[in-house]
């Protein structure tokens, strides 16, 4: 049998630790060369920022309709609310999963989705982001680098 293996070069690693900063054996990996990562984590966190606006809106919506005895809470416009919140998070923790790796929300958060928790991903992850360094500028650097151009002409 055949196989094939490329070496990953550039490739930025972030543990995963729990409350108490104890390595969880989780990790997220990143890499660095992929041209396409600034777009990625640029266009999630787009898309996380109309959710949420989209779900503010749907909740005032809720909010406003007459209200009736709910199935699980006292009130059906809760219950809808809490619906619509819980439908935000899943799709935060795709959009996050698009540039982090497939389950790594489920790794970093579990089963659980909480008020914030996008926003505490953000904090967490920013000094990582910056620390990566994926300006254009540097993504052209790196593609000069690689097939030793004489520049890359900025339109």
């Amino acid at each position: 049998m055949a196989t094939l293996k490329i070496n990953k070069k550039d490739i930025f690693r972030i543990d995963i630790v729990d409350e108490n900063n104890c390595f969880t054996g989780k990790y997220i990996e990143l890499n660095l060369a992929d041209i396409e990562l600034p777009f990625k984590i640029a266009d999630a966190m787009e898309k996380i920022q109309v959710a949420k606006e989209n779900t503010k809106l749907k909740t005032k919506e809720l909010n406003l309709r007459e209200d009736v005895k709910g199935k699980y809470l006292n009130s059906k416009n809760a219950e809808d609310i809490m619906l619509e919140w819980r439908n935000y998070y899943i799709k935060i923790r795709d959009y996050f999963d698009s540039f982090l790796g497939k389950g790594a929300c489920q790794n970093i958060f579990g089963d659980s989705n909480y008020a914030g928790m996008e926003d505490d991903l953000f904090e967490a992850l920013m000094p990582s982001i910056e620390q990566m360094d994926l300006s254009i500028d540097n993504m052209y650097k790196r593609i000069e680098d690689k097939y030793k151009m004489e520049s890359i002409e900025m339109l």
